[in-house]
């Protein structure tokens, strides 16, 4: 092995670290089918909700309708976070070491 120091020769990849994979990385999309799917969803629940609050207003509907308004963009945005957390579990796992799967 040559002297780097001295200016003779290069270290091997395994001397500087991990090497990297030879896999490339995939596209990350901006927005998945399932984000898309649960937005539409998010959207109906709120238009269900509000409909049904101004047809039917009595205090149950309208609790029931804050609550479906909250929970459907409260699921979609979830839904971002878990896709965010797969992209970077991928990216995680191409750069050489191991993959954790919890």
């Amino acid at each position: 092995m040559a002297d780097v120091e001295n200016g003779g020769g290069s270290t091997p990849a395994t001397a500087t670290g991990p090497t990297k994979s030879n896999k490339k990385l995939k596209k990350v999309w901006a927005h998945t089918p399932m984000e898309i799917f649960s937005g539409a969803l998010a959207t109906v629940s709120v238009g269900t909700s509000v409909t049904a609050i101004v047809m039917a207003y009595s205090p149950i509907v309208l609790t029931a309708g804050i609550l479906s308004s909250v929970v459907g963009p409260y699921a979609y945005y979830q839904q971002t976070k878990l896709t965010d957390i797969i992209a970077l579990k991928e990216t995680h796992g191409k750069d050489g070491s191991c993959l954790l799967l919890f």
